[in-house]
């Protein structure tokens, strides 16, 4: 069994609750915990909590994470749209942060861990700072940001680039899920026809989060990128293609600034010292029906 740790930006897209809910119903997996970034990580950490003890897993432990990235200044009194007061009631894990208790799993479970960051990358960026040591323990970054084949700023690496250009020039193995591959995943009206009149409480609790976030963008229906990455830690069936590339990370240029940058793995003009393990596994190609329907049918 995969043990992993999810870090989210919980709240404003609805596709960070669906990869939860979709972890928990993978057996394949085994959730150590839940992290919060970027932001109001205390209304994330409650929301997170929500869901889990929706879901029953009250052992499933919920870290408060850094809310601001570490460079940019971002608005700490953003609300998230998933957000309702009577969240206040839910306690998370105040005995430790984000990052000291993903550093405590690493080292309980040396080359076990994976960690899913579906977020910003800031959480993960100061682990490895903080804990060196740790880039030789961790199983691997499974994260969702950038894309890789089209010129897009993607949200996660456009809320803190530097973390993400730490992470890509670090030495720790990277799986990165882009837009290439994400937006080809949609829950589409078919699957919402299915379930929509479950008596299951948790589908229940699910179907009304997807309801207040469709209640601001009527005209979309969920983008499977988050789950995407929770997946891709033990996708067998190879539903997902990668290939190796080197990583950029623009923090500078005028117009492609935080656009991910690939590179093929034997185009390293400009590289030499760099280590052949400075590079990224990035998803080229995905077989999005497929994932699509073993997703629905997990969670729901």
């Amino acid at each position: 069994m995969n043990k992993i740790i999810i870090d989210t930006d919980i709240g404003d897209d609805i596709d960070d609750a669906l990869a939860i809910a979709f972890a928990l119903n993978c057996k394949e997996l085994e959730l150590l915990g839940v992290t919060t970034v970027l932001r109001d990580v205390d209304k994330r950490a409650r929301m997170a909590r929500n869901l889990l003890d929706e879901a029953g897993r009250k052992d499933i432990p919920v870290y408060k994470g850094i809310g601001t990235p570490l460079v940019h200044k971002v608005d700490m009194f953003h609300v998230p749209p998933q957000w309702s007061d009577d969240m206040m009631a839910y306690e998370y894990n105040k005995n430790m942060d984000a990052v000291d208790f993903m550093a405590a799993m690493i080292r309980k479970y040396p080359g076990e861990v994976t960690l899913v960051p579906i977020g910003p990358l800031t959480n993960i960026c100061v682990l490895f700072l903080k804990n060196p040591d740790l880039k030789d323990k961790v199983r691997g970054v499974n994260m969702m940001g950038g894309a890789y084949y089209n010129f897009y700023n993607e949200y996660n690496i456009e809320k803190d680039p530097e973390a993400a250009k730490y992470l890509f020039d670090s030495s720790v193995p990277v799986k990165a899920i882009g837009l290439d591959v994400t937006t080809q995943c949609v829950l589409g009206q078919e699957y919402f026809d299915k379930f929509e009149n479950s008596q299951d409480n948790f589908i229940k609790f699910m179907m009304k989060l997807v309801t207040v976030w469709r209640a601001a963008v009527p005209w979309k229906y969920p983008c499977l990128h988050d789950p995407l990455a929770v997946f891709s830690v033990f996708d067998d069936k190879n539903i997902i293609e990668y290939e190796e590339k080197y990583i950029d990370v623009e923090v500078h240029g005028e117009f492609t600034k935080c656009m991910t940058i690939p590179r093929g793995r034997n185009n390293h003009q400009g590289l030499e010292g760099y280590h052949e393990k400075r590079t990224a596994k990035v998803a080229k190609s995905v077989r999005a029906k497929e994932f699509v329907d073993f997703f629905a049918e997990r969670t729901f």
